[in-house]
């Protein structure tokens, strides 16, 4: 006989949720492997003594977590998840009639909590990662990547005119300061301005330097190659440690336009700060090749895996400088036709400037063919004790497997966090606080 299922309701039930959580679903895993009471010691400082009692803290970071686990991007969707699915319901402590938080919640907690409370919330996850023997001190690698602005560019304005908006305190004491009483103007003496000075800021202004967005000023204007044009993006910089996993130890948000090489050296001090493990070895692309962070690594005692990036030579470059010969008694070059190119400078790159005379150049049968500048110049690298100490260590089979190893490592990380966790695009504003909350919850649940 074919059965009905009649759609009525009952008033009572007798119903347990932990009897519908199967013992090999993963949320009873994690909930075995994993002691959340530590979140409590962290936001403390954060409540009162008094008053009614909050949403348990401990619910808004295994929210996060839920969404982590099952690819919820948006906080909305996840708390209507957290509503219909029992497994939710059971692993963040309701019970069938009760109802969880909001989704309003979560930002409440950014704001209450801060940075401060979910960067120790990283820190605690990596020392649990070493306690696991997850993570090797002895080599880090260290990459950056596009976080996209959750702004459009139909929000860039003028720099100059956005900053004159100032809050009625600071135009207060704008005005108090550039008019002063009839006494205070007596006895001071206003120096004149100095010409130098006001040349300085003549110079064409940078795009960044001239552009902001009023949605998210933090923001800079950059050229990504996946993109068409230009794109609003803030930068994400990690270290992955190495080990079996691939453990990141240490976050770091800054403006799209900031170079990757100028964030490592306090990377690196974070990670040693959060593992309290000095790495041997420093791995990373040519766009950390720049010689202030070798210095650094050298003076640090850490072996830098990092090629330097090598000055493009065009046909003509490469035509002018086979004849030339150095000589390096006397650190100079001679060209072809027996000029001196005297050297004018060293860069923090690891590059030097050579250059003919100023007058040395008229009569010479090269000039105007391969020599079309009045003075000819060569930009190429010296091979100072720094950057021997560099590429002896990039010529061993250490750094070059280290080499082959790098986007194994940091790159696949990436695409896990860009991918799965929705890293892609910043779903919060404001860099100093929001973006760098929205970076720590994404990868330390990574």
């Amino acid at each position: 006989m074919m059965g009905r299922k009649s759609p009525g309701r009952k008033i009572f039930y007798m119903f347990d949720i932990d009897k519908r959580v199967p013992e090999d679903h993963l949320l009873r895993q994690v909930s075995r492997a994993v002691d959340f009471s530590f979140i409590y010691d962290l936001v403390q400082p954060y409540y009162s003594h008094t008053g009614a009692p909050s949403v348990d803290p401990v619910v808004v970071f295994k929210m996060a977590l839920l969404g982590y686990l099952y690819g919820i991007t948006s906080e909305r969707k996840l708390a209507e998840e957290c509503r219909l699915n029992m497994a939710f319901m059971w692993f963040l402590g309701y019970d069938i009639d009760e109802t969880p938080p909001d989704h309003s919640i979560l930002s409440k907690a950014r704001s209450r909590f801060g940075r401060d409370v979910y960067e120790q919330f990283f820190n605690h996850v990596v020392m649990l990662c070493e306690k696991a023997g997850l993570i090797e001190g002895n080599k880090v690698f260290l990459d950056a990547t596009l976080l996209k602005a959750n702004a459009s560019l139909d929000s860039l304005t003028e720099r100059r005119p956005y900053q004159e908006l100032q809050t009625p305190e600071q135009y207060l004491d704008q005005v108090w300061a550039e008019n002063k009483a009839p006494e205070e103007e007596e006895g001071s003496h206003t120096a004149p301005s100095d010409k130098n000075e006001s040349k300085k800021g003549k110079g064409k202004p940078k795009t960044n330097e001239r552009l902001v967005s009023r949605t998210d000023p933090d923001a800079a204007l950059v050229t990504h190659n996946n993109s068409k044009g230009v794109l609003l993006a803030h930068k994400v910089h990690i270290v992955v440690a190495g080990g079996p996993g691939r453990i990141v130890t240490a976050v770091e948000t800054t403006s799209g336009c900031v170079p990757e090489a100028r964030v490592a050296a306090g990377l690196i001090g974070r990670h040693i700060w959060n593992t309290h493990l000095l790495p041997q070895e420093a791995v990373a692309d040519k766009g950390y090749g720049r010689r202030y962070l070798y210095a650094f690594l050298k003076q640090a005692g850490i072996l830098p895996s990092i090629p330097y990036p090598k000055p493009r030579k065009t046909m003509r470059r490469k035509k002018l400088e086979a004849g030339f010969v150095y000589d390096e008694k006397e650190d100079v070059y001679y060209c072809p036709q027996g000029k001196k190119m005297y050297c004018m400078g060293k860069f923090s790159d690891g590059t030097a400037l050579y250059r003919v005379g100023r007058h040395a150049c008229r009569e010479c049968v090269y000039h105007g063919t391969l020599c079309k500048a009045k003075r000819p110049s060569i930009k190429t690298s010296y091979n100072d004790e720094l950057m021997k100490w560099v590429n002896g260590h990039l010529a061993t089979g250490y750094a070059k497997q280290s080499l082959k190893e790098r986007p194994h490592r940091v790159e696949t990380a990436f695409a896990e966090l860009k991918g799965p966790l929705g890293l892609a695009k910043a779903t919060l504003r404001g860099r100093v606080l929001f973006v760098t909350i929205n970076a720590h919850q994404n990868v330390t649940l990574f």
